[in-house]
């Protein structure tokens, strides 16, 4: 990778004793924290219409009186070989709110995140500075793409093994992004796609802004590991903050 990276290596962690888990994430996940968990709270989950968001997670223990911070997850239109329930649990069962959002390159993306956002702080209570948004491949760099032109309305950026928003001018806000927080990461050794995520840092600290990269072991851009290293980052944040 490069030894600018603030991590080189994450190990995945093995998932039950003895030995490596072989099933993939969102079922080992899944599997892992109880059904209603699972389920998040449906009672709350019920007020919202669909449209709003394609999955939505509300961790068991929900307080009201608690302003959490937001995972935007920005995923493929109609992918559902991911359980978000399973993909937050493994940053945190109880830290975050959790949101799903299907988009395409194609889509009006910054509107579609305004109104899926706005729609949530108001029947959740969502920390209006702490609002994250996060993919992972095509969807990585869309969140780049709408972060870096957004950066106002988020608290930080999450990118797994995303390349580089090609089209505009991504670091046009220069002002506004100094000092904004990103998390990127490749997963497996592909040495194109580190070579990519290299660049990006490289271009995003000339810019100014706090980034941290770094690399899963397994080539599933979900890698456990890598899911625990988005947790420490947010709250690392939330503590500098």
């Amino acid at each position: 990778m490069t030894a600018r990276f603030s991590t080189d290596l994450l190990h995945s962690p093995d998932l039950s004793p003895g030995s490596p888990d072989t099933r993939g994430p969102a079922e080992a996940a899944a599997d892992s924290v109880p059904e209603v968990l699972t389920a998040c709270r449906p009672d709350l989950a019920a007020q919202f219409e669909a449209g709003i968001v394609d999955e939505l997670f509300i961790p068991q223990s929900y307080e009201s009186g608690y302003a959490y911070p937001l995972i935007v997850w920005l995923t493929a239109p109609g992918d559902s070989n991911r359980s978000l329930a399973g993909l937050m649990c493994r940053i945190s069962d109880r830290n975050y709110l959790g949101a799903a959002v299907g988009i395409d390159e194609a889509e009006p993306v910054e509107e579609r995140l305004f109104e899926a956002v706005s729609r949530l702080r108001r029947r959740l209570h969502v920390h209006s500075e702490r609002v994250y948004v996060a993919g992972a491949g095509v969807q990585g760099m869309l969140a780049l793409q709408v972060g870096l032109a957004r950066p106002e309305w988020f608290g930080g950026i999450i990118a797994l093994s995303a390349t580089f928003p090609a089209r505009g001018r991504p670091l046009a806000q220069f002002e506004s992004l100094r000092r904004k927080r990103v998390f990127l990461a490749t997963a497996g050794d592909d040495p194109t796609r580190m070579a990519e995520v290299a660049r990006t840092q490289r271009l995003l600290w000339t810019a100014g802004l706090d980034v941290q990269a770094c690399r899963a072991v397994t080539a599933d851009p979900h890698d456990a590991g890598l899911l625990l290293e988005i947790d420490r980052w947010i709250m690392q944040g939330i503590e500098a903050a």
